[in-house]
């Protein structure tokens, strides 16, 4: 007849566990990264953006507060747009960890960063890429077979 009492406790033990555990597993890194916002010189603010090549509209901000600094705490490079919507010309281009002061800008839009791999192979691509010392006799010597 102990058997009752003791799946009782456990049953009231994993009811506490369990809801705490939920949400920091919910909270997960789905996200890019966090971007850090003043609007209007005074109010602190931030985002966090779930993919790249999605627009975001900075909250709380509008044309009479605008965010006039701006931290890139994500993964990827922040579009900053002087509008809603993230239509018209780029204000400004932040890459990961960059900070702007002195703008006006109301959304964002993020893209991968490109790794300096891909901009070599398209230049490859194009006739170079790294270091142009190198000539057609370099190449065969470096890969010549003394054996």
């Amino acid at each position: 007849m102990r058997l009752r009492p003791t799946a009782a406790a456990l049953l009231g033990a994993l009811a506490l566990v369990l809801p705490t555990a939920g949400p920091s597993l919910a909270g997960g890194h789905d996200d890019l990264g966090r971007l850090q916002y003043i609007i209007d010189n005074d109010e602190r603010a931030q985002i966090r953006p779930a993919d790249n090549d999605t627009c975001y509209e900075l909250t709380d901000t509008s044309r009479n507060r605008p965010a006039t600094a701006v931290h890139n705490g994500t993964e990827s490079r922040a579009l900053l747009y002087p509008n809603r919507g993230c239509g018209g010309r780029v204000e400004r281009e932040l890459q990961p960890g960059d900070t702007v002061y002195n703008v006006e800008v109301l959304s964002v839009t993020f893209v991968p960063v490109r790794s300096h791999h891909d901009d070599c192979r398209d230049d490859f691509r194009r006739g170079g890429c790294g270091d142009s010392r190198w000539d057609d006799d370099d190449f065969r010597s470096a890969f010549r077979n003394d054996g």
